[in-house]
């Protein structure tokens, strides 16, 4: 049986000549495998990437946990 990295799939708009993303990446709701996105060849409109993702919650306890997640990015050149 193949084993998979899935990882969530999330969006941004981003300026076509500076790469600075227009707006925060929304999820797609979709989980892709990471080998294939990362195999994936840009076009015109679109560019395939990944990013880092962290953020702080609080646990059942109450404690503070840092939280980490790597995200496939579909940047869409505006």
């Amino acid at each position: 049986m193949k084993m998979t990295n899935m990882h969530p799939l999330y969006e941004v708009k981003a300026d076509r000549e500076t790469g600075e993303w227009i707006g925060e990446p929304q999820s797609t709701g979709e989980a892709v495998d990471f080998a294939e996105w990362c195999a994936r060849k840009d076009t015109d409109t679109e560019h395939f990437d990944h990013y880092e993702a962290s953020w702080n919650e609080i646990n059942d306890f109450g404690d503070e946990m840092r939280k980490e997640e790597t995200r496939a990015l579909r940047v869409i050149w505006a």
